[in-house]
């Protein structure tokens, strides 16, 4: 079976949602030719199957090909690219991340030339180098297509339009999830670039060490932001109960944490998750 028969027969098991079968046929496809729209389509699959690190490989070599290419299919698969990134990085926790990609690939679909005094992302990083974006911020922002155009790109142009209002929407839930985050979460800080690092791929996949842990980690920034906030906080974790039980109306969870000060403890709550910060007492055990 050629490189092109593995493809198409990959993508479509993708879009059965068969990722595992997918996935081995895409990446048959892809020791043979890199494409970036077997890479992005790999990449859903990937995601899907939790395998995060691959997944935003493939999308950041997608959108770094795609870039290398002219006309309407290269905008769309750079557009694309940038969403994978963001839903990605959501997964990861890098809320930020997540917006920022969605911003882009918004650009991208508007045909925005991208400058530094035009960088929508970049006004959304205070001096402290923490990222403010607001769900209200990105709700004001209206769309760039033209409202005119003749019947022979009408098609293509409301494409363009509902992957737009695709990564509108993703927006909301990132910026969301973002500002439900501790000041100092390493979720906040912005850590992708607009134009990736191009990853290390081998034998189609992405490159990995003996042990099999990713080599081109993306969670990096991530661990390095971590560890400032352990190097900022000197303070112990404290021991944590949890107690658990749940009927055909609610869930029930309990957390007995020792020296906790009720009025200095904020829980945020949204749909499918429910933080709890508070400062941690100096004597707790």
């Amino acid at each position: 079976m050629s490189e092109i028969s593995n493809a198409n027969k990959g993508i479509e098991l993708v879009d059965k949602k068969e990722y595992e079968q997918g996935i081995e046929l895409l990446t048959k496809a892809l020791k043979v030719r890199e494409s970036p729209l077997w890479l992005l389509s790999r990449s859903k699959a990937y995601q899907n199957t939790k395998q995060l690190e691959r997944a935003l490989a493939d999308a950041e070599l997608a959108y770094l090909l795609a870039s290398e290419r002219q006309g309407d299919k290269s905008q769309a698969q750079r557009a694309e690219a940038q969403y994978r990134r963001a839903v990605v990085y959501f997964r990861m926790g890098l809320h930020a991340d997540s917006d920022a990609c969605c911003i882009w690939s918004m650009q991208v679909l508007e045909g925005r030339k991208f400058s530094s005094e035009a960088d929508d992302v970049a006004k959304n990083v205070d001096a402290d180098g923490n990222y403010r974006g607001t769900v209200e911020n990105a709700n004001n922002r209206k769309s760039k297509f033209a409202e005119k155009g003749d019947a022979s790109n009408a098609s293509q142009a409301n494409e363009g339009r509902s992957d737009w209002a695709r990564a509108y929407v993703w927006r909301n839930q990132a910026l969301t999830a973002l500002q439900a985050l501790p000041e100092i979460n390493p979720g906040r800080k912005l850590g992708a670039k607009r134009i990736p690092a191009r990853p290390v791929f081998k034998d189609g996949v992405l490159a990995e060490t003996v042990a099999g842990t990713v080599t081109q980690s993306k969670t990096k920034p991530a661990e390095a932001a971590g560890s400032s906030l352990k190097a900022a906080s000197s303070a112990p974790k404290p021991k944590v109960r949890v107690d658990f039980y749940q009927t055909d109306k609610t869930v029930n969870l309990t957390l007995y944490i020792r020296g906790v000060v009720k009025d200095l403890l904020k829980v945020h709550t949204s749909e499918t998750t429910v933080r709890a910060s508070f400062p941690v007492p100096m004597n707790a055990s």
